[in-house]
């Protein structure tokens, strides 16, 4: 299960350079526009360091949209969403729900086509992310 942070729990993760160093790991690669991790409530707890602009505008409306989907998932006894992968014209986006809690999650933008060559790294790099919040007690389970 999972345990909900407080304020002062939040200050501490954005402290950590190790979130930024794991979302540089994947928004470094060419194709990817954009690596972040957003909180429940909407705030961004960490960015890769190539994050595009455009990107930070749009992942909020994503991350709302993937949210009140979880909500509709629930209200239907479906079970948690772990994803969504949205593929528009010349770009995808994906926003995950970090060990399937509702209370972390990464949105990952970038050129369509780099989605297939590079998902293992993106694979990869939600797991960082959740072992990292694990590690620091903001997720439990493992």
């Amino acid at each position: 299960m999972s345990k909900a942070t407080s304020t002062v729990d939040i200050d501490r993760l954005l402290e950590s350079k190790d979130f930024d160093e794991c979302l540089g790991f994947l928004s470094r690669i060419s194709g990817i526009d954009a690596a972040l991790l957003y909180n429940h409530e909407g705030w961004v707890m960490a960015a890769g360091e190539e994050t595009h602009e455009d990107t930070r505008i749009e992942a909020p409306y994503l991350l709302n949209q993937f949210q009140e989907t979880l909500r509709h998932f629930k209200n239907l006894g479906l079970g948690p969403m772990e994803q969504s992968l949205v593929l528009g014209g010349q770009k995808f986006h994906l926003v995950v729900n970090l060990d399937r809690t509702g209370l972390f999650f990464l949105v990952v933008s970038g050129v369509r086509g780099s989605y297939d060559l590079y998902k293992h790294r993106v694979e990869r790099g939600v797991q960082a992310l959740g072992d990292l919040l694990r590690k620091r007690g903001y997720l439990r389970g493992g």
